[in-house]
C-alpha cells in the first residue's frame, strides 16, 4: 500500500473518533512532513532518455525542498513506460528544443527510478 494511502486510511479510521476540527491540524501537519522538490523560472538544459524508457531532465537551477533522498539537486527523473512519464517528457523535449522557460517542475517527493534523483511529477512550461 502506498504511503499516501496508508495516511488516507488512517484519517477515515481517526474521523471516527476525532472531530472534524482536530483532522485539519493533522491533516496540514502530516503533509508538512513530506519534502517535495520544486523548480521554478528555470530552463531544460539536458534531457537524456534511456533505452529502458526512464529519461533524466536537468534543470538551470536547483530544486528547493527536494526530500531526502536526493543528492543532485538540478536534475530530475521519470518513466516514459507510462501514460504520464511521457507527456513530461514531451513537454520537456518542447522545452528544451526551444529553449522556452518551465514555470514550474514539481516531484513526487521519492527517488523511484534513480537513487539520488528525484522523480518528476509536473513540468509546467510557459511562453
Amino acid at each position: 500500500m502506498s504511503t499516501s494511502n496508508r495516511y488516507r486510511n488512517l484519517v477515515v479510521r481517526l474521523g471516527q473518533y476525532f472531530p472534524a476540527t482536530a483532522m485539519v491540524g493533522l491533516l496540514a501537519a502530516s503533509s508538512s512532513a513530506f519534502a517535495v522538490g520544486n523548480v521554478q523560472g528555470t530552463t531544460v538544459i539536458n534531457v537524456d532518455v534511456r533505452s529502458d524508457g526512464y529519461f533524466l531532465l536537468t534543470f538551470s537551477q536547483a530544486s528547493t525542498t527536494p526530500p531526502s533522498c536526493v543528492n543532485v539537486g538540478n536534475r530530475m527523473s521519470g518513466n516514459a513506460n507510462t501514460a504520464g512519464g511521457k507527456a513530461v517528457l514531451a513537454a520537456a523535449m518542447l522545452a528544451y528544443s526551444t529553449a522556452s522557460p518551465v514555470n514550474l517542475a514539481q516531484g513526487t517527493g521519492a527517488c523511484s527510478e534513480y537513487a539520488g534523483i528525484e522523480s518528476i511529477m509536473i513540468l509546467q512550461q510557459g511562453f
